[in-house]
């Protein structure tokens, strides 16, 4: 594991910090089951992650390991069932809350796929559950881009067939580690004329030097600070959770951002600190500001699909800005500056040190740093070409992502020209989930200016 994957199963000590990825996807039908099993199968042959497992090494002494699972079975990890009653996507979302709380059986790779079919208007939907630990938002993207179809009915491909894993056992633990260690070299071996050639340069230069590790640490310790206390009315930490979707069009937020001089993200913050807004003076709760997380993207072209490639940013968004494009231009402005943070290209050097440290620790400096957040707020460019899954096509998706010691969490998602909106609420932090997301609803409206209608997707 990267330290950024091992630094997502360690914290997971505290299960109010789980970190586990939900994806619903809406189908016009049901997808061919046949099809669906030789699709996933394909995936799984194309992407190696799923098929392995995590083994930690003996008394923990070296890093977790993605090994190939010789058992692995598709049949556990795809399932099919029939879709709640009444049978419309407001009964699927209240049935893969609890799901994606239950914990994977860390005998086997971390992820359940499960087909819900019959419903209305011959609908299905694809909930689709995985451990960040195996890939963050954008790196899901290109997981499921390897699944989908962009047509209906494609040229029928071969029945592909899973290879066969052998055993996994500790001397091969050893012998990766060594095998590492052997890289490590060669690449410090690569690296040392840079690296020479910039101490050089900090020679000559030694109060420039000094000055821009004074700034990274700076950084380094703003990043890793203890969040300050929770909205009051946003306090207490459970395990219940309550997924809602809604659909924003995503050219009239395009527009709003334009109009308003930021960009898509700092429109998306303006909505849902709107929101917030509206349900603090619902509830009559007093609040300056809200603290947000917002992981930022660091995936490169050529990063595999696989693992983390993002660092979290943590920062507050004042409250009471009841004009919503100077809402948009301070909030964005606010955002634009963390995502700027030199200490951000130090995140795995940092997730690195975290893990070092005695699992419990490591938990309660996350504990520390998470659950003083109101909202987690993530914007995922989504696939913008029609696409199908097993001659079924998905009319929208949705990406749930997981508080993970927040509030709750609102995650933006594309799709073709619809701006998807996964919202997750942990139901003991907001008790009044039905109020907060019409005050959410309000939010968006307010930053669409009229230009688009935000509803509530109930089918």
């Amino acid at each position: 594991m990267t330290a950024a994957d091992a630094l997502l199963w360690n914290i997971e000590r505290d299960p109010v910090l789980r970190t586990t990825i939900t994806a619903v996807a809406l189908l016009d039908r049901a997808p061919d089951w046949d099809r669906l099993v030789a699709t996933l199968t394909r995936g799984a042959i194309e992407v190696p992650r799923l098929r392995q497992k995590v083994v930690v090494p003996p008394l923990g002494l070296a890093p977790p390991e993605w090994v190939e699972d010789p058992d692995f079975d598709l049949a556990y990890h795809l399932r099919r069932v029939r879709a709640p009653a009444p049978g419309t996507l407001r009964s699927v979302l209240d049935a893969a809350g609890p799901l994606s709380m239950a914990g994977f059986d860390r005998t086997r790779p971390l992820w359940e796929f499960t087909l819900f079919e019959d419903l209305e208007g011959g609908r299905a939907a694809f909930v689709q559950k995985l451990h960040h630990s195996i890939a963050d938002g954008v790196g899901g993207i290109r997981l499921a881009a390897a699944m989908l179809d962009l047509e209906r009915d494609p040229a029928a491909a071969p029945a592909p067939s899973l290879p066969t894993a052998r055993p996994f056992s500790v001397g091969d633990l050893a012998r990766r580690r060594a095998e590492r260690r052997v890289r490590g070299v060669a690449r410090a071996v690569t690296l040392a004329p840079a690296r020479l050639a910039g101490l050089a340069t900090a020679g000559r230069h030694p109060l420039a030097a000094v000055r821009d590790f004074r700034t990274m640490m700076a950084s380094a310790a703003r990043l890793l600070a203890p969040a300050g206390p929770t909205s009051a009315l946003l306090a207490g930490r459970t395990l219940g959770r309550r997924f809602d979707t809604l659909e924003v069009p995503l050219d009239a937020l395009k527009d709003a951002a334009h109009a308003a001089g930021c960009t898509v993200n700092g429109a998306l913050l303006a909505a849902v600190v709107g929101g917030a807004d509206r349900y603090h003076e619902k509830h009559g709760a007093a609040a300056e500001h809200v603290r947000v997380d917002m992981p930022v993207n660091l995936r490169g072209d050529d990063d595999p699909e696989a693992g983390n490639r993002f660092a979290p940013t943590r920062f507050t968004l004042p409250l009471g800005l009841h004009d919503p494009v100077e809402r948009m231009r301070v909030v964005g402005a606010i955002a634009d500056r963390w995502r700027a943070e030199p200490a951000l290209a130090l995140s795995d050097v940092l997730a690195g040190a975290l893990n070092a440290l005695p699992r419990p620790i490591t938990t309660g400096v996350f504990a520390s740093m998470l659950k003083g957040v109101d909202l987690t707020i993530t914007n995922v460019p989504g696939i913008p070409l029609p696409v199908f899954l097993a001659g079924a096509e998905v009319l929208r998706e949705w990406a749930l992502a997981p508080p993970s010691g927040a509030a709750l969490s609102v995650a933006l998602l594309s799709h073709l020209d619809t701006a998807c909106i996964g919202v997750v609420c942990d139901t003991g932090a907001v008790h009044d989930v039905d109020g907060f997301v019409a005050c959410l609803v309000d939010g968006f409206d307010e930053v669409l200016g009229g230009r688009g209608v935000t509803r509530l997707c109930s089918a």
